[in-house]
């Protein structure tokens, strides 16, 4: 893990999970993936986000690219898919406030949300979602 502080924003960055059981055959592989970039800047002086993962849906066109963070699993070399040989959950928390109850915070799956997870357990951000009330939002996945 590493981390980076500037005066704005503090970054850190996760890389792959080995998870390796001894007593199998196999290895399981989890790499969180991303997109676009999971650092956002805002500029408040022309009330711009960089980049921007506004989502804007007009009658049936539909503008922006929203955010997608998702677990790249492999076990025993082969590609697995949420749900065969593991489970994704996925928390949000804003600002420095507690993380939500595991067995009832979990993200939730209406996508007429602004941060929901999708059926291939993929976490979708289709908003803007810093503002003046928060400044920081921080997701965890679980694996």
């Amino acid at each position: 893990m590493a981390t980076r502080t500037t005066s704005t924003a503090t970054t850190t960055a996760y890389g792959s999970i080995t998870i390796v059981d001894v007593t199998d055959v196999g290895e399981f592989f989890a790499t969180p993936e991303s997109n676009m970039p999971t650092t956002v800047i805002y500029d408040p002086n022309t009330n711009e986000y960089n980049p921007s993962w506004l989502v804007v849906q007009n009658g049936n066109n539909t503008s922006g690219t929203p955010l997608t963070l998702s677990v790249a699993a492999r076990y025993a070399g082969n590609p697995v898919v949420p749900g065969q040989l593991y489970s994704i959950k996925w928390y949000q928390r804003n600002g420095t406030e507690p993380w939500p109850n595991e067995q009832t915070g979990e993200v939730s799956t209406n996508s007429a949300n602004d941060v929901y997870v999708n059926e291939y357990r993929e976490l979708i951000v289709k908003n803007n979602i810093l503002g003046a009330s928060v400044k920081i939002v921080t997701f965890r996945c679980v694996v």
